[in-house]
């Protein structure tokens, strides 16, 4: 099991499941994530670990 991001896209109506990095030693509760809505992203951080990803929600495309 690992944790995920499922984005749906309600305007062109299709769905993409966003990976979170493997590996962290974290529960998938573990994860804390932040919306910015001035730049599209969504940032996720592992609780005690420094591993983060980062989400363009206009592209739906991930940086981890």
């Amino acid at each position: 099991m690992h944790a995920f991001v499922h984005a749906l896209n309600t305007k062109e109506a299709f769905a993409r499941c966003l990976d979170l990095p493997h590996g962290s030693g974290n529960g998938i509760g573990a994860w804390r994530l932040r919306l910015n809505e001035d730049d599209q992203k969504l940032r996720a951080v592992a609780g005690s670990s420094q591993d983060t990803a980062t989400f363009d929600l206009a592209e739906l495309i991930a940086d981890v």
